[in-house]
């Protein structure tokens, strides 16, 4: 039976549950610097997928104000049986730059693996009834991206838990990393040499937005981002890249995201 005929078959048993919001990870930590790999490869050459390679799904649910609580509630107690089926990396609620959404980001071994794991949730009648329905009835709007690490690039979580994380969304001219690459790695490394922020992982847009960067960085709080965002502007090597990348930048925001409890990146 088909997911859309599950869904319909289903629906009726969808239910709503309600439940408080995460407590806020806003306060002052100490300030902490993680180090960055050196580039293993010229930084101007494009992200590349092929059918062993992995890749990630960056997901956006934008929850209506009424249902808010209920589904957070309800990721608290039943998206482990989403986890069962492919790694998460990261689960997180939009602070600043967004309003009632909630970000996923999915690791996946190639799209066959990402295949299997749809026709398997779309099989699953316990994560349908108990989880998706309620979670369809709630939501506004969703969209997707599939997304390339850069080949300078790994995922690296934070070395302590706690505190904040800031996502970057850059739609860069057309060209690609050939154009602007080197720029953009040299300009993230100049930041990250600040000591106020940590590089999580930089990606390329595979399938949504084109030629688009993502930029994941963790910091301990709000105000250390501050601290270094004044402290980059007198950084030599910052201030000839970032001139070089800012001219191939055409659009650019940022979102303030707060880890959920039972995400892997805390």
């Amino acid at each position: 039976m088909s997911f859309w005929r599950n869904f319909t078959k289903l629906e009726r048993n969808g239910g709503v549950v309600c439940q408080c919001l995460q407590a806020s990870r806003l306060t002052r930590t100490p300030c902490r610097a993680l180090s960055i790999p050196p580039a293993p490869v010229d930084p101007s050459s494009p992200p590349t997928q092929t059918s062993g390679n992995k890749f990630y799904e960056l997901r956006t649910y934008n929850i209506k104000p009424s249902k808010y609580f209920d589904i957070m509630k309800l990721n608290n107690d039943k998206f482990h049986l989403r986890m069962a089926y492919s790694k998460l990396v990261g689960y997180w609620t939009t602070e600043l730059g967004g309003l009632n959404e909630l970000v996923s980001l999915f690791e996946y071994d190639n799209y066959s693996h990402r295949s299997e794991v749809r026709k398997s949730l779309a099989a699953d009648e316990q994560w349908i009834n108990e989880y998706l329905i309620s979670l369809l009835k709630s939501c506004k709007k969703q969209e997707n991206v599939v997304m390339n690490l850069f080949p300078w690039s790994t995922v690296r979580g934070p070395e302590q838990e706690g505190g904040v994380y800031e996502l970057q969304y850059h739609q860069m001219s057309a060209g690609g990393a050939p154009r602007w690459g080197d720029a953009l790695k040299y300009t993230v490394d100049a930041i990250h040499r600040t000591g106020y922020s940590a590089l999580v992982g930089a990606w390329c847009s595979e399938f949504g937005p084109a030629n688009s960067v993502y930029l994941l960085w963790h910091f301990n709080d709000l105000d250390e981002r501050a601290l270094g965002k004044r402290r980059k502007n007198i950084i030599d090597l910052y201030m000839a890249k970032s001139l070089e990348l800012t001219a191939n930048i055409l659009t650019t925001h940022s979102k303030v995201l707060v880890p959920t409890p039972f995400s892997p990146l805390k």
